[in-house]
């Protein structure tokens, strides 16, 4: 692939899922504002109304609640006085579905990303810039999306060596293996993974075996969770992280930097 190309390819992936994922983070910010109008129309019970409630609070932490919707909460007297205010904060404000010219240094990681797949092949780009868009929206809803997440295993699967069969027959087990090892975090240390978070990670895990770089990625991604731990318990800034790591984050920066590595090492190019 001549450079022409490659910087061509790595500006259309690049830029294209980084708008991409601003506009499934409108269409999400939109949908969440419906839901909670709603909400607040139909005067749902006791239960109903607490869980609700609940929800509001994890969300307003990472700026997913309308402004709207916290002052109408804060007057009903469903949330604390402090949560409401957050509805009238110029911070809070500026965080929640800000446009897409607020978030023009988020274009950086996704470029690089996508020049690193270049080197490899165009779908490999693809890969790498569908994880970065997935750690995106993990840190700002705690959620993969759905299309982002199958568009990460199919250029997983269209760029891997092996051919796209034999590397289901092989991600299909390794993401079972993964369940089961879930279960029993989830049973011994109380620790829970969602179906969303082994699936990545075994099309992760598969997309770097596929080019000899899988002890690497288990490094950083164990060098990235520690960083990210130590960054919730002494950072303030991040200690809103708490409850929730955007494991997606942790697994894109992993499966690039595995991915430099193996260039690095001359395994590619």
């Amino acid at each position: 692939m001549s450079f022409g190309v490659r910087l061509a390819t790595t500006l259309a992936v690049g830029c294209g899922f980084w708008c991409a994922s601003h506009l499934y983070q409108r269409w999400r910010y939109a949908a969440l504002e419906h839901e909670d109008k709603a909400m607040l129309q139909a005067r749902p019970g006791d239960a109903d109304r607490d869980k609700w409630t609940d929800a509001v609070k994890r969300e307003a932490v990472n700026y997913g609640v309308s402004p709207s919707t916290l002052i109408s909460l804060g007057s009903k007297g469903c949330i604390g006085a402090e949560l409401s205010m957050l509805g009238d904060a110029g911070a809070y404000i500026r965080h929640h579905n800000p446009p897409l010219a607020s978030e023009i240094a988020l274009i950086y990681p996704y470029l690089f990303a996508s020049w690193v797949g270049t080197l490899i092949s165009v779908p490999y780009a693809v890969l790498l810039a569908t994880s970065v868009a997935l750690g995106q929206e993990d840190m700002r809803f705690r959620i993969a999306p759905v299309p982002m997440l199958l568009l990460f295993a199919a250029s997983g699967a269209v760029s891997s060596p092996w051919g796209p069969y034999t590397w289901a027959k092989i991600t299909v087990p390794c993401a079972a293996v993964l369940a089961l090892i879930s279960f029993a975090m989830k049973r011994i240390g109380g620790i829970s993974w969602h179906a969303g978070d082994y699936l990545t990670l075994a099309i992760a895990l598969m997309a770097v075996l596929s080019v000899g770089t899988v002890f690497e990625f288990l490094a950083i991604h164990l060098l990235c969770a520690c960083a990210l731990e130590l960054a919730i318990r002494f950072i303030p800034a991040c200690a809103r992280l708490k409850d929730n790591v955007p494991y997606n984050a942790v697994l894109s920066v992993s499966l690039v930097g595995a991915t430099i590595i193996a260039i690095l090492k001359g395994n590619l190019l």
